[in-house]
């Protein structure tokens, strides 16, 4: 019998080995939307101050791999004595199962636990164990029903349940297959105990998965390309949300081609395709049609959105495409002779939607303009700048000519010329004009409090041999040629135009 047996980069081989006899029962693959499990503490062990790595007989926690990052949540070790009604919500039964994990009796519900919703979700009015119902309640929420679990929902902290606890922090999957939760106190070896997932984040992080499935199967069908890098970008925090999804695909994309991929992404989603995890035989394998970064003989995790994508992955995934809400490419750029995508799903691909189309509502408003038309009003604006900005460019340039023009000289060896407003275009056009008046031409203009611009220009001296002493005597930057050298000093007026008067002098042979 095929068993999960261990995760590298991102794809999950399998051994001939009966799961029975696996080191830790992982849970998340017999049922990704497990959120609450009871286990027994196999060891702790501190790594480093105030960080220990725990082990489990079985877990939820998803260890990070395959492109998706770890799960997060808490851990907490149960009473001795059993609570009210003889057990609590989510104990182990004498069956050897906890109310939120797949059993055997799960057949009933197309082998589905106890929250997934499924085909025979019929029995609530369509709705799958989590939603609400038009009767404003799910089969979860606390109910007159409830009474049967003491007047707790089954996903709800009853008595014993696992509000507070110790923080899981980040689970990883080590060389032996064993998946280690990292927590900041330790917890007594052989203690049972009651985890409970942060929902909230792993639902997210499957949803976005699964769109990724999509996206990177629409671009291969499309195009041909395929996925060369898949990374997840979380905030920070433990339990901080999706900042944003990006997919390496292996060509060339244009704006049209991945707006035609975001469409079929979407409606890919609102298909409602169901999403399914196999292992199949080497002989199976052999005839599948499936995306892979290298082929594999046998013993590895394919799952498959029927006409949207198969690719070989031990990732978690929701159940149906209509669970991603939402797909958006947000973003793209040339990378590496493909193209790297940025994509959002769900809440947060509303998210941000409702975010951008607020900015263009205000950046409409601003230009009295309507939404649909901001973007041609924008572009009419930097048209009318650009022609400004060219206007007074030249206004500018003229300006210097003038100043320059008008410039008395006193000193036949050195023009120093200090101004404190840039009203001037360009110092070295100044210098250069300048330089015509003397044998070199030094230009600073103020730039902060004691910070200069300078340029030095001569027709027939050394000017960089100035730039030189500048930068010496001031901590100066730059330099040039023999006719023109600028650069950047920190100094005082009195401080520079006293050297600079020195050295022009001494360059031009008449030493002082």
């Amino acid at each position: 019998m095929l068993s999960l047996a261990r995760m590298e980069k991102g794809i999950l081989f399998l051994s001939e080995a009966n799961a029975t006899d696996m080191t830790v029962r992982k849970l998340y693959y017999e049922n990704a939307y497990i959120r609450e499990f009871d286990a027994t503490v196999t060891s702790c062990r501190e790594i480093s101050d105030s960080r220990f790595a725990v082990t489990l007989d079985r877990t939820a926690f998803y260890p990070e791999g395959g492109g998706q990052p770890a799960d997060t949540g808490v851990i907490r070790v149960l009473d001795a004595s059993p609570a009210p009604g003889g057990s609590a919500a989510n104990q182990a039964s004498p069956g050897g199962h906890g109310a939120n994990e797949s059993t055997p009796a799960a057949a009933a519900n197309d082998g589905y636990g106890a929250n997934p919703a499924t085909p025979a979700a019929a029995a609530n009015g369509g709705y799958g164990a989590n939603e609400s119902t038009p009767g404003g309640y799910g089969a979860n929420q606390a109910t007159l029903a409830a009474d049967a679990n003491g007047g707790y929902a089954v996903n709800e902290a009853g008595p014993g349940g696992p509000a507070g606890g110790i923080a899981v922090l980040d689970v990883r999957e080590g060389g032996d297959g064993e998946v280690v939760h990292f927590t900041r106190e330790p917890l007594p070896a052989g203690a049972a105990v009651r985890c409970a997932l942060n929902w909230e984040r792993r639902i997210e992080l499957m949803r976005h998965h699964t769109g990724e499935h999509i996206v990177s199967g629409v671009i291969n069908r499309l195009y041909g390309y395929h996925n060369a890098g898949f990374h997840m970008s979380m905030g920070a925090g433990a339990n901080a949300g999706v900042n944003f999804v990006s997919v390496d695909a292996s060509g060339p994309l244009d704006g049209e081609q991945i707006a035609e991929v975001e469409r079929l992404a979407n409606d890919a989603v609102r298909a409602g395709i169901p999403v399914a995890s196999a292992c199949p035989a080497p002989s199976e394998l052999a005839g599948m049609a499936y995306r892979s970064k290298k082929e594999f003989s046998g013993g590895v995790r394919i799952v498959t959105i029927p006409g949207a994508d198969a690719c070989a992955c031990c990732g978690l995934h929701v159940r149906r495409t209509l669970e991603v809400g939402l797909v958006r490419i947000t973003a793209w750029e040339r990378y590496k002779g493909g193209t790297r995508l940025y994509m959002l799903c769900g809440r947060r691909a509303e998210e941000d939607y409702g975010a951008k189309n607020a900015a263009l509502r205000e950046i409409a408003e601003l230009l009295s303009a309507r939404p649909e038309t901001a973007a041609g009003a924008v572009r009419r604006l930097l048209d009318e700048n650009a022609k400004a900005a060219y206007a007074i460019g030249r206004a500018k340039t003229e300006i210097t000519r003038l100043r320059a023009e008008n410039l008395r000289v006193e000193d036949t060896a050195l023009a120093c010329v200090f101004e404190e407003d840039g009203d001037f275009a360009d110092i070295a056009l100044y210098a250069g004009i300048a330089a015509e008046k003397a044998e070199i031409a030094a230009v600073f203009l103020k730039n902060g409090e004691g910070k200069y611009r300078y340029a030095v220009a001569s027709k027939s001296k050394d000017a960089s041999a100035l730039a030189k002493e500048l930068n010496r005597a001031f901590s100066g930057k730059g330099g040039g040629k023999s006719a023109l050298a600028q650069g950047t000093l920190t100094g005082s007026e009195e401080d520079i135009r006293r050297l600079a008067y020195a050295a022009a002098n001494e360059i031009c042979g008449e030493r002082s």
